[in-house]
């Protein structure tokens, strides 16, 4: 259905021990200079004046190069600095967002099917239900869920269409931390025959916001299995889930109002998790 690839993490206080040992290595050539300084000064008091006086037209000679390495040494040293103290300040910020992000994850129950024989061709029913949960620190405001199941099949029993629904609630939901959202989803589609395993049969996108206007986008897909024939028995289970993060500076070119418009295609998933099946 798309392409998927794991975005290889690296450790959050990475920049972290790298400013420390820049700060332990500035440190020491600090040291060091003043040391050198301290030998210069103790030669030039136990040589004398007339060496002295020798030592000061050699340094003269360099002094241009001298004075240009230094400041070249300064300047890079400056920039080093400069670099590694935004990224610490970044990951402040990330870390103090951390505190109030929400996580939100969604659950289908067992679904029903129902056929309808009023109208020609016959239409068939489902009716899941759907719980929404929040394991996060912060609030998720403005909750949107939207799901979409296949509604017609090609000769060789692929989907070739798509319908969806959202879920609908009184208000926009604002979700707490360790809070949870009920609601049911009724798709209806032309009846055809449903295989044992439907492989990614039902796909789901969570749209909602933290507190900071941050976006963010949830995608699972779940596999129908039907295990009763006849009594059509059938149970969902979740293969594929990623998270999708979008900070407010980034809103302006995202179409977030129209749930059936595709948010997070070609982006890298913050979180992502395959379960095989």
């Amino acid at each position: 259905m798309t392409n998927r690839r794991r975005k290889n993490r690296v450790g959050e206080w990475r920049n972290y021990y790298r400013f420390r040992r820049f700060q332990n290595v500035t440190t020491q050539l600090l040291l060091l200079a003043g040391l050198l300084g301290l030998l210069m000064s103790l030669l030039t008091w136990t040589t004398g004046a007339q060496s002295l006086r020798g030592l000061a037209q050699a340094l003269n000679t360099y002094s241009n190069l001298a004075l240009t390495l230094l400041a070249f040494v300064t300047v890079v040293a400056t920039l080093a600095y400069v670099h590694v103290t935004q990224s610490i300040l970044k990951e402040m910020i990330e870390a103090r967002r951390a505190e109030v992000r929400p996580f939100v994850r969604v659950t289908l129950l067992t679904p029903e099917f129902k056929i309808d024989n009023e109208h020609e061709p016959r239409l068939l029913h489902m009716h899941v239900a759907v719980q929404i949960a929040n394991h996060g620190r912060g609030p998720a405001i403005g909750v949107r869920v939207h799901v979409t199941v296949p509604c017609a099949q090609d000769e060789s029993g692929m989907p070739k269409d798509w319908i969806g629904t959202d879920l609908q609630w009184s208000r926009p939901p604002i979700l707490e931390a360790a809070g949870t959202l009920d609601g049911k989803a009724h798709v209806f589609m032309p009846e055809y025959e449903l295989p044992e395993k439907f492989s990614e049969f039902v796909e789901i996108e969570a749209r909602y916001e933290d507190t900071h206007q941050g976006l963010y986008c949830l995608r699972q897909y779940y596999d129908l299995f039907n295990y009763g024939a006849s009594e059509r028995k059938f149970m969902l289970t979740l293969r594929y889930e990623a998270l999708y993060y979008f900070p407010y500076e980034r809103r302006k070119s995202i179409r977030d109002t129209d749930m059936g418009e595709p948010l997070a295609w070609g982006e890298e998933p913050v979180h992502e998790r395959k379960v095989s099946g």
